[in-house]
């Protein structure tokens, strides 16, 4: 993903759908943690979004946010130079008195992406191969004032933080995609390492990817690696930035 994924400096959503008009609530809060894989429609039903503060202390980062706001649920493509961008309006939301409604429809074959550019969202692999080879999107829900609503965890110290995001990803078919640990660079930004294998077992319809990263410092490692799970304390974070 390349300079699309940066902790504090980029985040964002993902899971699985098929093709049914049926909805699927999302787990609320103080459920257990929630499906890892909808066949069908998700719905989010009034769930508390939180935003940032300006606190170094882990439990302070987060507070209640009581506003309103409009939400477009976004499928994307990555462009000529290999960064993900919008390419459709797929679903519509609005958090009202700081709860997110939201629903979002089984994607038509027009919204997904072919494997050779669905596999670049795992550019920070080497060697990556799908078996069989898979069609995929994910989302990104976009509030009317131009913020990213992310689902995320924050733990550590202010020296080193982890930052946990999940992902709606769909899939067309069961499929795995596997790659082995890589490094680089991105443009502007810190030096990654994936230290582990990746081993995604994505099952068709919207499934639940939650991307671990660590940051060491102001511009140090960034650690990544991701796993199916979705996670009941993970919070509806407003962000400027996308994750």
């Amino acid at each position: 993903m390349k300079s699309f994924i940066k902790i504090f400096r980029s985040s964002v959503i993902t899971a699985l759908i098929f093709f049914s008009v049926v909805t699927c609530d999302l787990n609320k809060d103080g459920d257990t943690d929630g499906p890892v894989l909808y066949k069908d429609a998700i719905k989010i039903n009034k769930q508390q979004v939180w935003e940032g503060t300006s606190s170094n202390k882990i439990s302070e980062l987060y507070k209640k946010f009581e506003g309103e706001r409009d939400i477009s649920v976004n499928v994307y493509l990555p462009d000529e130079t290999d960064k993900f961008k919008p390419s459709k309006v797929l679903g519509a939301g609005k958090i009202e008195k700081g709860l997110l409604s939201c629903d979002i429809p089984v994607p038509a074959d027009g919204d997904l992406m072919d494997w050779d550019n669905f596999k670049k969202w795992f550019s920070e692999w080497n060697d990556i191969n799908c078996v069989p080879k898979v069609n995929g999107t994910f989302l990104g829900l976009v509030s009317s004032e131009n913020e990213w609503v992310n689902r995320e965890k924050m733990s550590g110290t202010s020296d080193s933080l982890w930052l946990e995001s999940i992902w709606f990803v769909y899939a067309d078919i069961d499929c795995i995609i596997t790659g082995t640990p890589g490094s680089g660079i991105r443009p502007g930004d810190a030096f990654y390492v994936t230290p582990e294998n990746l081993n995604l077992k994505l099952k068709r319809g919207w499934n639940t990817v939650s991307r671990k990263q660590l940051l060491e410092g102001d511009h140090g490692i960034e650690t990544d690696s991701v796993k199916i799970k979705n996670p009941n304390d993970f919070k509806w974070a407003l962000r400027t930035v996308h994750p």
